[in-house]
């Protein structure tokens, strides 16, 4: 079975809602499972469920989408209504680089506690395959 939504070299991105044959699949198969991956607020559940299999670590929480039209959309989503400062460093340091494939960054909330938080370079090199 080939792995769904392989985005560059550095990273795969999985929906949440996805089966957990596939989750396993990635653990097993040695992706970046602490790189992002689909998450939406409030499915604490899903998420508890994901960190028992290894899963532990993402950053805020990405989900992402594309078509011809509109380009590649990408949201970050989180159970809080605060927006943390480093939010704006990682849009300065990412958009001048992905402008060119349409890309618009959706700070709506971020996610606190299970998920680890990127770097802003890290971020960077997850979303674009820079070494």
């Amino acid at each position: 079975m080939r792995l769904p939504y392989n985005f560059n070299k550095h990273v795969t991105l999985v929906n949440i809602s996805a089966p957990l044959e596939w989750f396993k699949m990635y653990k097993e198969s040695g992706f970046m499972l602490h790189g992002p991956y689909f998450c939406r607020a409030g499915q604490k559940k899903v998420i508890k469920e994901r960190k028992a299999h290894g899963l532990k670590y993402g950053f805020y929480g990405l989900e992402y989408s594309y078509n011809k039209e509109a380009g590649l959309m990408i949201s970050f989503i989180s159970s809080t209504t605060e927006v943390k400062p480093c939010m704006s460093s990682i849009m300065e340091a990412v958009m001048p680089h992905i402008n060119a494939a349409r890309v618009k960054l959706d700070v709506l909330e971020l996610i606190h506690g299970c998920l680890r938080v990127c770097s802003v370079d890290n971020f960077y090199t997850l979303l674009t395959g820079a070494d």
